[in-house]
């Protein structure tokens, strides 16, 4: 849908509307790319985790045939035991839900609230600099048309 560049009379009014257009635009890109960043970054933190929970599990997994197969007492078995103990704790900070910053935690349908409106946030973003160019090429293909 063309924009009503017609409204613009004259050259100096097209020069009044493009800076708005453009720092709009550069707003929107670095929303849009602050979005992307973050979500890229939420993703890359998830698979660490995972990753990182995945091999205590496997540590647990090893150690615990270790400790049951040495002697209570030995130093094999203290050894073993501690380092089995260390990687059950890890596991259970794995398995803990993160603190958040409110004093009171969120609900399931909070969390799930904050999830759609972020999206809704990079949808929009991502939507208004499409938007944002066609208008900044159609002022500036008008502009040209209009007597200096």
């Amino acid at each position: 849908m063309p924009f009503p560049v017609s409204l613009l009379p004259d050259r100096a009014t097209c020069d009044l509307v493009l800076p708005e257009l453009t720092q709009e635009l550069r707003v929107f890109k670095n929303q849009a790319e602050t979005l992307d960043l973050r979500a890229d970054q939420g993703q890359a933190r998830v698979a660490e985790r995972a990753a990182a929970r995945q091999a205590t599990v496997e540590s647990i997994a090893r150690l615990t045939p270790q400790v049951a197969g040495y002697a209570a007492g030995t130093p094999e078995f203290l050894v073993f035991n501690r380092l089995l103990t260390r990687a059950k704790r890890r596991l259970e900070d794995f398995d803990t839900p993160a603190a958040t910053l409110t004093d009171t935690p969120l609900t399931p349908a909070q969390k799930a609230a904050a999830a759609f409106l972020q999206a809704v946030d990079v949808a929009q973003a991502a939507a208004q600099v499409p938007v944002l160019e066609q208008a900044i090429a159609e002022v500036t293909a008008h502009r040209a048309t209009l007597p200096a």
